[in-house]
C-alpha cells in the first residue's frame, strides 16, 4: 500500500521542521509527503530521500480548505495526517500500516497525543480537557477501541484509506476562525458507517499552549467553532456518550499537580482550570457578532 503523509502548516516554522524531521526518521518511510503551507513566508524544506514523492502547495487557506486540498493532492492508498506541532516516534507509520494490513475492513485509525510540556501549568490545563474529552467518548482500556460517535475524531495523528472520503465534504465556506472541522468530518464518516478505531498506543508528542492568552483564545475559537457546527450543521457538540465521574476528574487533577514542579505553578494550574471553561462562552458571543455582521 502506498502511504501519503500530509502536514497542514501556518506560521510555525520551528515546530513544522521538527514535525517533518520526525517523519523523515520513520523506520518505514512514507511514499509521499504533501505539505499545504498557508504561512506568511515560504517554509524552508529539508532534503528528502529520492524514494519519497514531494508535493508542496503554498496558498492562503482555511483549515477545511487545506485538508480538502491535501486529500485531493495525495496519491496514496492510505493517507496519514500529522499536525505541524506534533513529533511522532520512529515506528508510527509501521504501527498504522499494521492495522490496515491485518484487517481489510478497517477504514480509519486515530492515535493519541501526549503533552510535551508537562511542567507548564497552561499546557497541563489544555491536556486535562483533552483527556476528559477522550474519556467521554471511549469506553474501557483496550489499546484499540471503536468510535462511539464521530465527534471525537481529531486530525493531530490519524491514518485512513483515501477512498473513505468519497462523498465526504469539507466546509469550504467556513470562516477562517473555524478550527474544529474534525467533528464535522468525523460525524460524516460515522454516519457513513465507516470502521474507525482509536489506538492509544500510537502517540504523537504535541505542543499545547504554554501561556495564558494563547490558551484563552484557543477556547474562544473552540466556542465559536462549536456554535457554528450547532447552527449550520445541527451538531450538538456538547452532547457526549458518557459522563466522566468526579472521582476520575480528581485523579487527573492530582496527576497534573504531582507533575508540576512548584507550588506557584500548582496554584496557577488550579486557577486556570477553574476559569478556562468560561472563555468558551466568549466564543458564543463572537459567533453571534460574526453572524449578524457581513462576512
Amino acid at each position: 500500500m502506498k502511504l501519503s503523509i500530509c502536514i497542514i502548516t501556518k506560521d510555525r516554522p520551528e515546530l513544522f521542521r521538527l514535525c517533518l524531521e520526525s517523519i523523515l526518521f520513520q523506520q518505514r518511510l512514507p511514499d509521499e509527503i504533501v505539505i499545504i503551507d498557508s504561512s506568511t513566508a515560504r517554509e524552508r524544506m529539508p532534503k528528502v530521500p529520492r524514494s519519497i514523492q514531494w508535493v508542496y502547495i503554498r496558498d492562503k487557506l482555511t483549515i477545511p480548505q487545506a485538508r480538502d486540498r491535501a486529500v485531493r493532492a495525495a496519491g496514496g492508498d492510505l493517507i496519514m495526517f500529522v499536525d505541524d506541532d506534533c513529533i511522532i516516534p520512529a515506528n508510527t507509520t509501521e504501527r498504522f500500516l499494521a492495522h490496515f494490513v491485518k484487517n481489510h475492513r478497517v477504514d480509519l485509525v486515530m492515535g493519541d497525543i501526549l503533552n510535551s510540556y508537562p511542567f507548564n501549568p497552561y499546557a497541563q490545563v489544555q491536556h486535562y480537557f483533552h483527556t476528559i474529552w477522550i474519556k467521554e467518548h471511549f469506553y474501557g482500556s483496550p489499546p484499540s477501541r471503536r468510535f462511539s460517535g464521530g465527534m471525537v475524531l481529531h486530525f493531530d495523528i490519524v491514518c485512513f484509506r483515501k477512498n473513505i472520503f468519497d462523498g465526504v465534504y469539507f466546509d469550504m465556506k467556513a470562516p477562517s476562525i473555524f478550527n474544529d472541522d474534525d467533528i464535522d468530518i468525523g460525524t460524516q464518516l460515522y454516519r457513513a458507517k465507516r470502521n474507525m478505531l482509536y489506538d492509544d498506543t500510537i502517540v504523537a508528542m504535541y505542543k499545547p499552549r504554554t501561556s495564558f492568552f494563547p490558551l484563552v483564545f484557543r477556547n474562544i475559537y473552540i466556542g465559536f467553532s462549536n456554535h457554528y457546527l450547532s447552527d449550520k450543521k445541527h451538531l450538538n457538540v456538547r452532547a457526549t456518550p458518557r459522563d466522566v465521574s468526579m472521582e476520575v476528574k480528581m485523579r487527573l487533577i492530582k496527576q497534573s499537580l504531582s507533575t508540576l514542579p512548584s507550588v506557584l505553578k500548582r496554584c496557577l494550574f488550579i486557577l486556570i482550570l477553574g476559569i478556562y471553561p468560561a472563555f468558551y462562552k466568549f466564543g458564543w458571543l463572537y459567533y453571534w457578532y460574526w453572524s449578524i455582521n457581513p462576512h
